[in-house]
């Protein structure tokens, strides 16, 4: 059958149908604005209204899934970027640690006075190395990472808070950043925890 269309208000053709259906696949044709006519047609029709002809539907966003299915059955590899909410949970995390560690320079003298210099600073050193073992791997996507942070800071937090009335009166400004540090700590968790954040590390532990 040969068809006669309508291309950006100029007549075109005679075409036939798979010709048409290419052009509408490489966009050179807009179903919406064309009209047409064939041999038994009263009078011009629109494009879309024509028999066999294939309406071009644009593509969907890929799903959320580290393999999403396509429409062929076959698995497709999909890559979740990190979620800015994630971003901002490690940021703060960062903030926090850097905040723990003024902490030691301030009450340093003050611990020095109940142990030895040597165990203090070994013991401060695997506590801050372990920390930053653990941000990196919150960083990375690492789900057991999330759920240990989490552990300790809800196990942790108690005595923590115990230890920042003992640290007062030896250095009120070291209270202050402690206070802040577990303001930090709590929203990272929160971050770390919505529902963006969850499908995240998800994607990451199944890769």
């Amino acid at each position: 059958m040969e068809i006669y269309v309508t291309i950006r208000g100029k007549q075109e053709g005679p075409y036939q149908i798979e010709q048409i259906n290419a052009f509408i696949a490489q966009k050179k044709i807009r179903v919406s604005e064309s009209l047409a006519w064939y041999e038994g047609c009263s009078g011009w029709i629109k494009l879309k209204d024509v028999p066999g002809i294939k309406i071009s539907v644009s593509k969907p966003p890929p799903l959320p899934l580290k393999n999403a299915v396509n429409v062929y059955g076959s698995a497709q590899p999909y890559e979740m970027p990190k979620p800015k909410i994630v971003r901002s949970a490690v940021t703060l995390l960062w903030w926090a640690l850097g905040i723990g560690i003024i902490r030691f320079g301030l009450e340093f003298p003050f611990l020095v006075e109940e142990s030895s210099v040597d165990f203090v600073l070994k013991g401060w050193v695997v506590v801050l190395l372990f920390g930053i073992f653990l941000i990196c791997m919150i960083s990375c996507g690492e789900n057991w990472a999330r759920i240990t942070n989490f552990i300790l800071f809800v196990f942790g937090t108690p005595f923590f808070i115990i230890s920042l009335f003992n640290s007062f009166t030896c250095s009120p400004l070291s209270t202050i950043l402690g206070i802040i540090q577990v303001i930090l700590e709590a929203v990272a968790i929160v971050f770390l925890f919505m529902k963006e954040s969850s499908i995240w590390f998800k994607l990451q532990k199944s890769k």
